[in-house]
């Protein structure tokens, strides 16, 4: 599918398929400045039920998750993988050379004193959080139950459905 005509909504497409919210997408790239969570909320609802934008995002992503897998050789399994190791591995196992390790600080140490003193070298390696690790499996595996949103409008939107429906069937 070709790239959208409307830029705006383009715009949107695109930072749906990198991960953004729908409705954190609408803010950003159609919106006028100062709209409401709600018309965001809504507007995005509208923009996704809208077949060729639907589609252009499904492309979008399956492009992207193509060159993680053809370029890169990234699938799903590798991402898991290195979150278990996250998860298993003991931290005093991470060496710098790991590809766990994400910072290695050194610093020197002095044991004793004077003259008897000895010079030591101390390397601290810092690895990711093994419960963010955790968080990301679980998400990636759908293990998480939906986040419940209350939004205030429910009691306007229950009395206009009952007055409807007292029209209706009054």
């Amino acid at each position: 599918m070709p790239v959208l005509k409307n830029s705006k909504h383009e715009a949107f497409a695109q930072a749906l398929a990198e991960g953004m919210s729908g409705c954190a997408a609408y803010r950003q790239h159609v919106a006028e400045t100062g709209t409401k969570t709600d018309a965001c909320m809504t507007g995005a609802s509208r923009l996704l039920a809208d077949e060729k934008v639907s589609l252009r995002v499904s492309e979008l992503r399956k492009s992207f998750h193509e060159v993680l897998e053809q370029k890169l050789g990234v699938r799903q399994e590798t991402i898991a993988r290195f979150l278990v190791a996250c998860m298993e591995t003991p931290v005093e196992e991470v060496a710098e050379n790991s590809p766990l390790a994400q910072e290695v600080k050194r610093s020197r140490k002095f044991v004793g004193k004077g003259e008897d003193a000895e010079e030591w070298e101390v390397e601290q390696v810092k690895t990711p959080s093994k419960l963010d690790a955790a968080k990301e499996l679980n998400k990636m595996a759908g293990w998480y139950q939906p986040d419940k949103v209350e939004h205030s409008g429910d009691e306007k939107l229950l009395a206009a459905l009952a007055a409807i429906k007292n029209v209706t069937h009054g």
